[in-house]
């Protein structure tokens, strides 16, 4: 339980670090968004939770 709650924060800390990055950005042309470095890591955090077992 322990270790689920610090993942659980650590994707939390990713995800707010994920915004600032982009609330940064005054203009975000086509498909730029999907290339940086924090949406890539999103993408691979949520194709990887269907291993997570309750």
């Amino acid at each position: 339980m322990k270790e689920a709650t610090e993942d659980n924060e650590q994707i939390l800390l990713k995800l707010d670090k994920l915004l600032l990055e982009i609330s940064g950005l005054n203009c975000i042309e086509s498909g730029e968004l999907e290339q940086m470095a924090g949406m890539i890591e999103i993408d691979n955090l949520i194709k990887q939770a269907k291993y997570y077992k309750d």
